[in-house]
């Protein structure tokens, strides 16, 4: 369990009665997090307002917390101050208790078990990891304008469609999901790695058109056609494996390609490979 001070001193300044830190989090493991993060021997120890209120970073990995994983945040709406929240691997379900955390940028949930996106709608974040929860429905986060990036692998979603308007992304991970349509992602204008690896994809011509787009894996989805991919102007790596492709030469048009990979992918049924090495891509991935 990494756990970060960002004004730690265990004698509290003004500001509010000194309580002991396991009754205002009451969460065992998120109370020893909270109070390591506020400077405190343990969660036993008396905080004020003012302490809980420094507190900028709080870091608590569920799979190295001598006091297994996070089932609840509340209380954690007492750390006001705070900007970054990392707690993996926990067993966290309920983000209500974020929903007033006005400077709230970086958050990391990955491994736990959030479903409703609804309290972090309004708050000021650019990182966002909820791979590997229930996640499902994205609509909390329509009309971001701060994302930048946003990991949410393995999390059953289907519709991307919210993420239409998501203007500062610049990575997106929505691998292991089940995405057939890209279409609300073409238009996003600082977009530079997608990942759409496992999905149910068969069309991926609507991502031709992101401007900025440098790496793009299409790893394992249903496309047969890549003449839709010719026209993107900047992209370097693409990996198209574990798809029923034959016909790799509209890629030649890709003049920016450096690397494609193609694993899991048989080369007697493809064309076009020779010709992409021949014009300086690396194609990878074949026996």
């Amino acid at each position: 369990m990494l756990l970060t001070a960002a004004a730690g001193c265990a004698a509290s300044p003004p500001g509010g009665p000194a309580r002991p830190v396991q009754e205002v989090v009451a969460d065992a493991a998120l109370a020893a997090c909270v109070a390591s993060a506020a400077g405190l021997p343990d969660a036993g120890a008396a905080a004020s307002d003012a302490d809980l209120g420094a507190i900028e970073e709080l870091h608590c990995d569920g799979q190295t917390s001598p006091l297994g994983p996070v089932r609840s945040l509340e209380g954690v709406e007492r750390l006001t101050a705070l900007s970054a929240l990392d707690a993996p691997r926990n067993e966290i379900s309920d983000l209500a208790p974020l929903a007033g955390l006005s400077r709230l940028g970086t958050l990391t949930l990955t491994d736990n078990e959030v479903a409703d996106l609804s309290p972090l709608e309004g708050l000021p974040l650019s990182d966002l990891g909820l791979s590997q929860n229930p996640v499902g429905d994205l609509t909390p986060l329509t009309g971001t304008t701060t994302l930048t990036t946003l990991g949410v692998a393995a999390a059953k979603v289907t519709d991307v469609g919210p993420l239409a308007g998501a203007d500062a992304l610049r990575t997106l991970d929505l691998s292991g999901n089940a995405i057939t349509d890209v279409s609300p992602l073409a238009g996003l204008p600082t977009l530079d790695t997608l990942r759409l690896a496992d999905n149910a994809i068969a069309d991926p011509a609507p991502l031709g058109s992101v401007p900025t787009l440098l790496v793009l894996d299409l790893f394992g989805n249903r496309i047969t056609d890549v003449r839709g991919l010719a026209g993107a102007p900047l992209l370097q790596e693409l990996l198209l494996g574990a798809n029923p492709l034959t016909d790799l030469t509209p890629l030649l048009g890709v003049r920016s390609l450096v690397n494609l990979g193609l694993d899991e992918t048989d080369p007697a049924r493809l064309t076009g490979v020779e010709e992409l090495r021949a014009a300086g891509v690396s194609v990878n991935g074949l026996a």
